[in-house]
């Protein structure tokens, strides 16, 4: 199971992220501008590099999380949820398990070609065995 993965499966718990945007509107990779199938969230992989502790390698990945809606208001409440489920968060997933998980950087803006739609744009950190 990758990072990416254990995101997905913590999106999947969460009643509240379940509820205000389904995981089939969850995506990893580009796939295209994203404004074709709004609501939608996607993760993409930035970089990535490895450590060792107590004889395990420590993944450091940093992640790109982009959401679109129609409404600011949704986008306000989908990164509300984000901020509770992913900003100083650890959890295990059976094959991964995340020590640290923080949003290293925030920001929201109209789309640029289409003022209907809103990008909110989150950076994760997030520290991590693979087991």
């Amino acid at each position: 199971m990758s990072i990416l993965t254990a995101i997905h499966a913590r999106w999947d718990a969460s009643a509240t992220l379940i509820a205000l945007l389904p995981s089939s509107q969850f995506v990893t990779g580009i796939r295209g501008d994203g404004t074709d199938h709004v609501p939608l969230v996607m993760l993409e992989r930035q970089a990535e590099t490895k450590g060792w502790t107590n004889s395990k390698p420590l993944y450091t990945t940093s992640i790109k999380l982009t959401l679109w809606v129609r409404k600011h208001v949704d986008g306000e409440n989908i990164k509300a949820a984000i901020e509770d489920q992913f900003d100083n968060a650890h959890w295990e997933t059976g094959l991964v398990t995340v020590t640290k998980c923080r949003i290293a950087n925030s920001f929201e803006l109209a789309d640029p070609d289409d003022d209907t739609i809103w990008q909110f744009h989150f950076d994760l950190e997030t520290d991590h065995h693979n087991e």
